[in-house]
């Protein structure tokens, strides 16, 4: 599985910031088209930012849950999953709409998690519990492939708390291969951010996400 995110040439992808559904979904689908990737196997996280609203970690690898009932490859806020982090079979994939947040994946031989990270998720652990779920379905020793980012660096060195809590939660017994995008997106001309347009008025103006796509 690898790691693909967009940049400001390929379009906002968020259905809400200055575009309509429709071409949001038009920008999403040319994206998945230019790196050779079928819509409709990715699920789609839809994330609160006030970290409030839907799971924190979904576990859609648990008998009972039908993954047929989450509409794939769609970026309309309905379609998408209310979760900050999901752990998953690798024969789907995901992806998640952000500007300064950290898309972090957690691949196994068999399994996948998926989560996105701000600050919030990053003070109350998410990393370290999405990978204590993922551990619970594979090999003590199985190795893990990590990929984190693009997002921002500016305000609290956050990448570097996710490594720590990635290298911290995986233990001595694992081989971890990490790999990182470290343009921060605060800085990057080429990737979307909120917190490039701050002003006197308003504390941020939003003018689109990308899309991280696991896959």
């Amino acid at each position: 599985m690898h790691l693909f995110t967009s940049e400001i040439v390929d379009g906002n992808m968020h259905p809400s910031l200055e575009a309509c559904v429709g071409e949001a979904q038009s920008n999403f689908t040319l994206f998945c088209m230019k790196h050779s990737i079928e819509p409709t196997s990715l699920l789609g996280l839809r994330i609160d930012p006030t970290w409030t609203d839907g799971d924190r970690i979904l576990d859609l690898t648990q008998k009972g849950i039908d993954l047929q009932t989450h509409k794939r490859g769609s970026v309309a806020v309905e379609d998408r999953i209310r979760a900050h982090s999901i752990v998953f079979p690798k024969t789907i994939g995901a992806f998640a709409l952000s500007a300064d947040c950290y898309p972090v994946s957690i691949v196994s031989n068999t399994f996948a998690a998926f989560a996105h990270v701000g600050w919030r998720s990053a003070r109350d652990n998410l990393i370290e519990q999405t990978i204590e779920l993922l551990n619970g379905y594979t090999e003590k020793n199985e190795p893990y492939k990590v990929l984190v980012g693009p997002g921002i660096r500016f305000l609290s060195l956050l990448e570097n708390s996710i490594l720590s809590s990635i290298k911290r939660s995986v233990g001595n017994n694992r081989a971890v291969s990490l790999s990182t995008d470290r343009r921060d997106t605060f800085w990057s001309k080429s990737l979307y951010s909120r917190r490039n347009y701050i002003s006197f008025a308003t504390r941020y103006k939003p003018r689109g996400n990308h899309v991280t796509i696991l896959s």
